[in-house]
């Protein structure tokens, strides 16, 4: 019986055991997947904080649609959103719908500067639970004042165009506010504070403004203070237009606004159009403000002081040379060139006439018919046409049609020789210029004089009228090839010899792209200035995507070619497995500039591990394409993840073994280094008032020296490669490894 019970007593002993061990087993599962799923989720973590939208496309379906994984993407606002969630598919098709009216998200979207339109680009609006929560709103409202012109239409309350908080959120908003402003209700468009802040932001509230505004005299002048301050110069006409009858009598009024803008005195009242101090003060912020002046007293004493119209034109800025603008996808005349046109009808014949006026007037509103009407004495002298020419007004006289009815009789040598020194000739005149004195083309010292930076059309005329002598002549053509306008066109009419280095050079120098004008055989002869032409390259340059099809085949045989190509990031190197596949220096330059391209490198170089780890220094990505052999060697393995933080996610695979691997043999070396000096270095028996370093450090064979010296026999790690050591444990505990 005893023996039956003792029996029993040790298969129950067992079966508890079995059981504890179970349950110890389950726990240690249990307690492993929650270490696999915390590992994991910290390295998809740092995965997006650290790589961004090139991980996310790497994760599962279920990891891309984690509020988690999302949140942490969109909060890189300074890096591009991968392509999925540039769009509205994602967000309303894939994402589940309790995510997609999630506030957190979309406050994150919302901050994203590419979603900044999502109503007008993608089609997306808020969903409706959301419009009552007015941190989003506002969130939206400073993303997309569109979203406005929307809510306009649903049935939002009347305390939303009420809200100051939402209002201010337009002010801080990009681009076009304009037309939302008349949505916000009366009561807010009535605060004086909010329309004068609204203004200094550039945004045009005159034709929303209530009618306590428009009648208050304080507001007008304060608006008017910021317009004369205001860079944004888009108000026009409609500022003063926009206020009471009283006010735009108002001379205080009036005289601030013309302050700010002189055509604002189309919009004030009779009496003050006719106000001396008025006009003038308009006319000199707007010199075409006179055309508003009421005719009368006041215009006629301005019109007959000549001191008046210099000073005006003097303060006047420099019209544009267009007089065509675009409105509603058509080409008309700009506005300010048809006021230019009535104030030059308002000018009484002896201001027009006047040299110094006329001169003014050419500088600061040069046009094509305005000034033809000006008789020939005025404009006809010498000293007045090189200065018109100086200003590159030529164009806005009747030169050329004087010229070819002979009505110039001072056009000699010496008169031309002056007119060519100036910038961008009308070609008409120059051509007019050419036909009545075609002696000119004959004379040296006529194209010396050349100004070489002309406009297209003169140029081609000029390389037409040019005798072979002067285009052979070192000096001229240098002169032309150091200008930029004309360069362009030298490169294709030179006439290339073997002796023209210094002008190749000079031409290449200022105009890369003239190497595709160079013939062959030319660039044969210069292959150093054909690899110095490829580095100036723009890096917009058409030139770099057909670089092949314009540099003959022999030149990519040539080293400093190839390198300049490399070092520029240029793609296609086929060059390299005929004629370089050997070059150290040409593959370092490859592993620095164009690494995909490194496995092309010969065998011998594939395998030497001292020219690897130079590779891998200048470019850590090199790792990632060598053979499995070379990627496990832990010198070359050291070097590339010390050099880059971000390379344990590139080098991962399926189940991180060697990165595993690698950090425990990496930790190792560390662990050994620390326990040497901690126990070894430090272990002296010293008071504690003596330094150590300097007992260690004396004698003609020292402490120290010996014990670096045993450090050196055992392979401990010291200096550079204790740095990497510990700069690549570090990288590895990043991703936790």
């Amino acid at each position: 019986m005893s023996t039956n019970k003792k029996k029993h007593d040790t298969i129950m002993h067992r079966n508890e055991s079995i059981l504890r061990c179970q349950e110890q087993i389950r726990t240690l599962r249990h307690q492993l997947q929650q270490h696999k799923r915390a590992w994991k989720q910290h390295y998809t973590t740092t995965a997006l904080r650290r790589i961004g939208g090139d991980a996310w496309l790497d994760l599962s379906m279920k990891e891309q649609i984690s509020k988690s994984n999302l949140l942490l993407l969109l909060q890189k606002e300074n890096e591009a959103l991968p392509y999925p969630l540039g769009g509205s598919h994602f967000w309303t098709q894939q994402l589940p719908s309790h995510l997609q009216s999630d506030k957190e998200l979309w406050l994150a979207r919302l901050k994203r500067p590419e979603l900044g339109c999502l109503s007008e680009v993608c089609g997306i609006t808020l969903p409706e639970s959301l419009l009552h929560d007015r941190d989003v709103v506002i969130a939206a409202v400073r993303a997309c004042p569109k979203f406005l012109l929307e809510w306009e239409t649903l049935a939002v309350a009347e305390s939303f165009w009420d809200d100051r908080r939402v209002f201010q959120a337009l002010l801080e908003a990009q681009g076009r506010r304009d037309p939302y402003v008349r949505l916000f209700s009366v009561s807010l468009r009535s605060d004086a504070e909010l329309m004068l802040e609204a203004l200094r932001q550039g945004i045009r509230v005159f034709e929303v403004l209530p009618k306590a505004l428009r009648n208050s005299k304080s507001f007008a002048l304060q608006a008017a203070a910021i317009l004369q301050t205001s860079s944004h110069k888009s108000y026009g006409l409609k500022s003063l237009k926009a206020f009471s009858p009283r006010l735009k009598a108002d001379l205080e009024v009036v005289r601030a606004f013309c302050q700010a803008d002189g055509t604002s005195l189309a919009c004030a009242s009779y009496a003050a159009r006719r106000n001396l101090d008025i006009v003038r003060t308009a006319c000199f912020q707007e010199p075409t403000a006179f055309v508003y002046c009421v005719k009368g007293r006041t215009r006629t004493k301005l019109n007959q002081h000549p001191s008046f119209w210099l000073e005006v034109l003097q303060r006047a800025q420099v019209l544009c040379e267009c007089s065509l603008t675009v409105v509603n996808g058509k080409l008309v005349l700009d506005p300010r060139i048809a006021l230019w046109d009535r104030l030059w009808e308002n000018m009484p014949q002896n201001i027009r006439t006047n040299r110094e006026i006329a001169l003014l007037l050419l500088e600061k509103a040069p046009s094509s018919s305005r000034y033809r009407s000006l008789p020939l004495s005025v404009w006809s002298e010498p000293s007045f046409l090189l200065q018109v020419a100086k200003m590159g007004r030529l164009h806005s006289l009747p030169v050329a049609d004087n010229m070819e009815l002979g009505l110039m009789p001072y056009l000699h040598l010496d008169f031309c020789c002056q007119l060519v020194s100036h910038e961008y000739l009308c070609p008409h005149v120059v051509q007019a210029m050419m036909h009545q004195l075609p002696t000119a083309a004959s004379q040296r010292r006529f194209w010396e004089s050349w100004n070489p930076s002309q406009m297209e059309e003169t140029l081609e005329f000029i390389w037409e009228q040019m005798p072979e002598d002067i285009l052979n002549d070192k000096a001229i053509m240098m002169k032309f090839a150091k200008c930029d306008e004309a360069a362009e066109h030298l490169a294709r009419i030179i006439l290339w010899e073997p002796e023209d280095r210094d002008i190749l050079e000079q031409l290449l120098r200022t105009y890369p792209e003239a190497l595709e004008e160079v013939p062959n055989h030319i660039q044969e002869l210069y292959p150093d200035l054909i690899a110095q032409c490829i580095a100036d390259l723009p890096e917009d340059s058409y030139l770099l995507e057909g670089l092949h099809d314009v540099i003959c085949e022999e030149l990519w045989g040539h080293r400093e070619v190839a390198l300049a190509w490399i070092r520029k990031g240029g793609e296609d190197l086929f060059f390299l497995e005929d004629y370089f596949d050997d070059d150290e220096e040409i593959f370092l330059a490859v592993a620095e500039h164009n690494w995909e391209d490194f496995n092309v490198a010969s065998e011998s170089l594939l395998n030497d591990k001292k020219f690897l780890i130079q590779a891998v220094t200048k470019n850590e990505q090199i790792w990632t394409v060598l053979e499995t052999e070379m990627k496990e060697d832990f010198d070359i393995a050291l070097t590339a993840f010390a050099a880059h933080p971000n390379l344990p996610y590139y080098a991962a695979d399926d189940d991180f073994s060697f990165l595993v691997a690698f950090a425990r043999n990496v930790r190792d070396r560390l662990e050994i280094h620390d326990s040497f000096v901690e126990l070894v270095l430090c272990s002296m028996d010293l008071p504690s008032s003596t330094n150590i370093f300097t007992t260690l450090n004396q004698g003609r064979h020292t402490t120290l020296q010996y014990k670096k010296s045993i450090a050196e026999y055992i392979g401990l790690p010291m200096g550079s490669y204790l740095v990497k050591l510990k700069k690549a444990s570090e990288h590895l505990a990043i991703w936790g490894f």
